[in-house]
């Protein structure tokens, strides 16, 4: 009798490493993908690639927190900031958000018009351009409805 209750006990002690280390296995696994981005400074292409991986696997939120991160540590990237205005209110519009996404793209075309004093001539047409066609394509969509 006391043999069965031996191994028993040894059965449960068992069981119970195998469970602490499967739980240590999953915590390490979920820190191990997550990054703090309001301490750690990835390169500036970097955080466009943790973005785009964000999007394909249809986190949004994360892939809007890659974008927003970006543009706190480089801030004087006036291109690819403006590219990372341009794929925030584009997420937005992907989630389904589409009156946070126009507000924004009207914020990112109207940043092209602001303050003359600044030479934009090597600014990148492409994201204003996106801009007002998704802009154009949402207004054609609304006033089909009837």
């Amino acid at each position: 009798m006391r043999l069965i209750i031996i191994k028993k006990e040894q059965k449960m002690k068992n069981l119970f490493l195998k469970l602490n280390g499967l739980f240590c296995l999953i915590c390490l696994c979920a820190c191990a993908g997550s990054v703090d981005l309001h301490t750690t400074k990835l390169d500036a292409a970097d955080y466009f690639q943790k973005a785009y991986e964000a999007t394909d696997n249809n986190d949004f939120a994360l892939a809007i927190r890659y974008y927003e991160a970006f543009q706190r540590n480089y801030p004087d990237d006036i291109e690819r900031n403006l590219w990372a205005d341009f794929e925030i209110a584009f997420t937005y519009y992907k989630m389904g958000n589409t009156n946070k996404a126009l507000e924004l793209f009207d914020i990112l075309i109207n940043k092209y018009a602001q303050d003359e004093t600044v030479d934009k001539s090597k600014w990148p047409a492409a994201p204003r351009i996106l801009a007002e066609r998704i802009i154009a394509k949402s207004a054609s969509k609304s006033t089909l409805k009837p």
